[in-house]
């Protein structure tokens, strides 16, 4: 392999994961509530409300 075929090859992979990190926290951050009272009625679908109650 010749150098400028490396040099390629390395930004091309940093390129790919650098693309992957940013559609998984993407779809995190389209995916996770952001008000407590979604996250608190989560909790409280699958416990009870004293084990929910951390605020």
């Amino acid at each position: 392999m010749t150098d400028s075929s490396l040099r390629s090859s390395k930004i091309g992979g940093v390129l790919t994961r650098t693309i992957f990190a940013a559609l998984v926290f993407g779809v995190a951050f389209l995916l996770a509530p952001e008000d407590p009272r979604a996250q608190a009625t989560i909790c409280q679908r699958h416990h009870s409300f004293d084990v929910c109650r951390v605020w």
